[in-house]
């Protein structure tokens, strides 16, 4: 997902867990060529993202 340029890790944790109601595992994050902020969010539960996904319209 896309998150601000200056949020860090922990920042982003947080907010997933608040948000989303799932414990995250692990954050990895990266800068685009554009410029932007990607966050990529393990969970520990597996079926976490399917779950996510289907709320907010994905699935």
């Amino acid at each position: 997902m896309i998150v601000d340029i200056n949020a860090t890790k922990n920042h982003v944790k947080r907010d997933i867990e608040d948000i989303y109601e799932f414990e995250v595992a692990a954050i990895r994050t990266l800068i685009t060529p554009k410029g932007k902020k990607k966050a990529i969010v393990t969970f520990t539960d597996d079926d976490a993202a399917t779950e996510i996904a289907t709320r907010i319209g994905l699935f």
